[in-house]
């Protein structure tokens, strides 16, 4: 393994690329500065953001044991300089831990592809561009579902006005309004390559189960669609609710993206942990 710059050409791999939006990060940290790129240019890439947490790990699907074990010491490596949290696709996880008791499934995150939107129940309102005047409504939604998210560990009212902020300029962030003109929920996509990942879902609690979010993301994929890109969605995948909901819509579960810790490390060139 060894440290890479972004014009290597091993990350025009089509295979790399093909699964780039499984890894949104990955799309929106290649070009910044301060990413770190390692590789061995032949089967697989790790990539550390700015806060290096937590590390982005891609491997060819037919990854040999070798490799494998390769990996296991470049976790390690991480390791000992305190860098302990990772993501991957499930089935390189799989392997990994055939050969390393230590690694700790911490979250699994759903990664769906939608190619023809089905369209849910009808319900009252629409969909609309969000305006600069939405700010304190979309700022007070963001706080709210980073609090329900991370009760423990969410961010400032602050800093969701700043990301509020953000969103408002990119043009790509979106509300629902009911019959009555009331801001109930909030979606936005963002794109990378020739996909546009749809996050940020959002309904205010006394407005859910009434069809909004439903119908916020059918009529935002359509314009993905319509805009000659592909969407694509991440969820909790041990969340069925909304699981069950992105499903109905028609979006289709294309893999499935661990999120792990290495808390013990292993013995250099051991093979599986003791």
């Amino acid at each position: 393994m060894k440290q890479i710059s972004i014009t290597n050409p091993f990350l025009q791999n089509i295979l790399f690329l093909k699964d780039v939006y499984k890894f949104s990060l990955i799309g929106h940290n290649l070009g910044l500065d301060e990413t770190q790129i390692y590789s061995d240019e032949e089967s697989y890439i790790f990539i550390l953001g700015k806060n290096h947490k937590p590390i982005w790990l891609w491997s060819i699907d037919n990854i040999s044991e070798e490799k494998i074990l390769e990996i296991t010491d470049c976790l390690e490596y991480f390791s000992n300089n305190g860098l302990t949290s990772f993501v991957c696709k499930n089935s390189l996880y799989s392997k990994l831990t055939a050969v390393n008791d230590n690694l700790q499934n911490e979250e699994l995150s759903g990664c769906y592809v939608c190619h023809k939107p089905i369209k849910p129940r009808e319900c009252d309102g629409y969909l609309d561009k969000a305006q600069k005047e939405d700010k304190m409504i979309i700022t007070q939604m963001w706080y709210a579902d980073c609090c329900e998210a991370n009760p423990e560990n969410h961010i400032s009212y602050e800093l969701a006005e700043k990301f509020a902020e953000r969103f408002l300029e990119s043009g790509s962030f979106y509300v629902w309004k009911n019959e009555t003109g009331k801001i109930v929920s909030m979606i936005d996509y963002t794109i990378v390559d020739n996909y546009a990942e749809v996050a940020h879902a959002y309904t205010i609690p006394e407005e859910r189960g009434k069809g909004y979010m439903a119908n916020s993301v059918y009529e935002l994929t359509k314009i993905i669609i319509k805009n000659g890109l592909v969407p694509v969605l991440s969820t909790d995948y041990n969340y069925i609710p909304s699981n069950k909901c992105y499903q109905n819509i028609g979006y289709q579960l294309d893999d499935i993206v661990v999120i792990f810790s290495n808390q013990l490390n292993l013995k250099k060139g051991s093979g599986k942990s003791k």
